[in-house]
């Protein structure tokens, strides 16, 4: 029996699964499989750098037609160049984490991403709702 909540159909997947952006695991492959899979695959960012992201990114188009996300852990010096990468391979799903989002919350929306922020407890979860996002 297949599972069908409103998270698949904001993020046009077929099962409520998402893979997190683990560091030095999430790559490419294994983020396009679960996306083929149906579930949405996230891509760590943190563990290519802005070229290895690109070269992944561009793995990703190859291997999935699916919907995936890319983690942007906020705490990484990075994170402002990689954001400025993210309409060059029509990213449509961010996940932030490790940090609060209110610095890039906007500037994603404006492009038309939709953020997924992964919180550890109520109260990171109230920040970040503060902080523009919003629950579904």
């Amino acid at each position: 029996m297949a599972i069908r909540t409103p998270i698949c159909e904001i993020l046009g997947i077929e099962h409520p699964i998402i893979l997190g952006g683990m560091m030095g695991i999430s790559d490419g492959n294994l983020t396009a499989a679960v996306s083929n899979a149906g579930g949405l695959g996230t891509l760590s960012s943190a563990t290519f750098g802005v070229d290895g992201i690109r070269a992944e990114l561009t793995k990703l188009a190859e291997l999935t037609d699916k919907p995936f996300s890319v983690n942007l852990p906020l705490f990484h010096p990075m994170v402002p160049d990689l954001v400025k990468l993210l309409p060059e391979y029509d990213v449509k799903i961010v996940s932030t984490s490790a940090g609060n989002p209110a610095k890039y919350i906007d500037v994603l929306k404006e492009m038309g991403i939709y953020v997924i922020h992964v919180v550890s407890s109520v109260r990171t979860a109230l920040k970040a709702q503060g902080a523009g996002w919003t629950r579904l």
